[in-house]
């Protein structure tokens, strides 16, 4: 009966702390410490059990069994725990990787971006210097094709080199065929300003903004462009771009932009908007 109660009864406190030793085994080195603290004081009260039930009458003892059963059960708890919060630990650094992954990723594709964009620019330069030295040729008949070329090429740098040729260059019917291909070119643009495709009307806009600001040609295309388009969409698109546009040129336009206005304010109310603030620029 006694050996049945003994192999029955709870481990010793020895025996607990052992385990604990072996299963907290690999923790950080600051968790490490704790265990090793409480497996100390665990040691330290279960020693003094032992003595104290040596001399304490039969029967007495029984909160120190009660203690023993009580650290079969915190010891693995205490490991448990200690066992999450590494494991918490683990998580929180796995984030952070994550985190800084995220962030080298972002950063490389803003250098492969950059790299594209330059890539862009350098094969643009040597489209440039191709078209100069069409520009340039000795050939009339080929100056004027270069000019032609370049405004579909190259959209707002083409404008620019064009309107030099148109300025510069020696032989008059080039200049005046590169002044045929630019007023062309700005006809062309604005009348995509009716077009359905909003990146289209976008992309004309942002061209004629960018190289033809203080250009009258656009001006006299918007004019025209009207006359053939009366919807609001259609008067909307022009007279926003209108507004856009140099405020010093288009007063200089006053007699054009009144007759603009007078047609396009009968369009609808949005047109009738943009004529308003129109108006206020030609004072």
């Amino acid at each position: 009966m006694a050996a049945r109660n003994e192999s029955n009864a709870p481990e010793s406190g020895e025996s607990l702390a052992e385990q604990a030793e072996e299963e907290g085994s690999g923790l950080p080195a600051e968790l490490e410490l704790q265990r090793e603290e409480m497996i100390k004081l665990y040691r330290e009260l279960s020693a003094k059990n032992e003595s104290e039930r040596e001399v304490e009458p039969r029967g007495k003892g029984a909160w120190r069994e009660n203690l023993l059963v009580l650290g079969t059960v915190l010891v693995p708890l205490l490991v448990c725990g200690l066992s999450t919060i590494v494991t918490l630990r683990q998580l929180h650094l796995q984030n952070e990787q994550a985190e800084r992954s995220a962030l080298h990723l972002e950063s490389t594709n803003q250098r492969q971006a950059e790299l594209q964009k330059a890539t862009v620019s350098v094969s643009q330069a040597n489209m440039v210097q191709g078209f100069l030295d069409a520009l340039t040729s000795e050939d009339p008949r080929k100056r004027k094709l270069a000019v032609q070329a370049v405004l579909v090429a190259l959209p707002q740098l083409g404008a620019e080199l064009a309107k030099i040729v148109e300025q510069t260059d020696p032989d008059t019917s080039v200049r005046t065929a590169a002044t045929d291909s630019v007023t062309a070119h700005v006809a062309g643009l604005v009348a995509q300003l009716a077009s359905e495709d909003e990146a289209a009307r976008s992309r004309a806009a942002q061209s004629l903004h960018a190289s033809f600001r203080s250009d009258p040609r656009v001006v006299a295309a918007v004019k025209t462009h009207l006359s053939k388009h009366e919807d609001e969409s259609a008067a909307y698109h022009a007279l926003a771009l209108l507004n856009s546009l140099d405020h010093a040129m288009l007063r200089a336009q006053g007699g054009e932009l009144g007759e603009i206005a007078s047609r396009a304010e009968r369009a609808g109310p949005r047109a009738a908007e943009q004529v308003r603030l129109l108006r206020s620029h030609l004072k």
